[in-house]
């Protein structure tokens, strides 16, 4: 997990005036998550559905702790990102040993991921067309 860039993490860590971190996109990481299949097939039907709410779950959840990997090591850290994906806030709390970061689905995760698939009906999906 993080390997690579932990190595770079443990270098910049030397380096407390850098307070913008750009790192790759979270499948580059390392974290195993490869960002699913880039075919539209597999997100099909109800299984399909299931399977992107699966896979954004653990989109979410590596984004959480790769930032909270990060921001362990570089809590000085004013602004971070991975790829194209930015948290919405970095706090700062004096009784937590390190920042906090708030993304799109902290504290609302269910909400975030939408509906599951037995409140799913779409054009993939039988009830869709009365069947």
């Amino acid at each position: 997990m993080l390997t690579l860039c932990q190595t770079a993490l443990d270098v910049i860590a030397k380096h407390p005036n850098i307070k913008q971190l750009h790192l790759p996109d979270l499948e580059d990481l390392g974290m195993n998550y490869d960002g699913g299949p880039a075919c539209g097939n597999a997100y099909m039907g109800a299984s399909g559905r299931e399977f992107l709410r699966r896979l954004d779950r653990r989109y979410a959840e590596t984004a959480d702790l790769a930032g909270e990997t990060v921001m362990m090591k570089l809590p000085w850290l004013e602004e971070l990102s991975f790829g194209a994906l930015k948290p919405l806030h970095i706090g700062r709390n004096e009784e937590e040993e390190y920042p906090t970061l708030t993304w799109p689905w902290t504290g609302r995760l269910e909400e975030w991921l939408g509906p599951a698939v037995t409140d799913f009906v779409g054009p993939h999906n039988p009830e869709y067309y009365g069947v």
